[in-house]
């Protein structure tokens, strides 16, 4: 069974939180609580794809991954969930495990 990770991106001290459910606080634990159940939206919660990146990195909705593609050219984008899937934008480009990515950074830490 996958192991289900989640982070949010805290607007207000511009920090990312992750939630790890063996070692949480009471504070993060109600503000993922809040977030869930849709009660702030002063958060961005994202889920990990369950994929690392060639660095054994945790992927999750908002990286931004670098790749080269099959014609030898590099390529640069960021992890959005839709319908059920995982996909970069502007390419189409499904993420699987045998994607050779590396994670450069993410929407909200630029």
């Amino acid at each position: 069974m996958r192991e289900i990770k989640f982070r949010a991106w805290c607007k207000s001290n511009k920090k990312m939180i992750y939630f790890n459910p063996d070692k949480v606080d009471q504070y993060t634990a109600t503000q993922f609580y809040n977030l869930i159940h849709g009660k702030d939206d002063s958060d961005v919660m994202m889920q990990t794809t369950s994929l690392t990146d060639i660095h054994g990195t945790d992927i999750y909705e908002g990286d931004i991954l670098k790749w080269v593609d099959s014609d030898g050219e590099e390529m640069e984008t960021s992890v959005v969930f839709n319908r059920g899937h995982l996909f970069t934008v502007n390419y189409n480009y499904t993420i699987d495990a045998y994607a050779p990515v590396e994670i450069i950074g993410n929407i909200y830490e630029v």
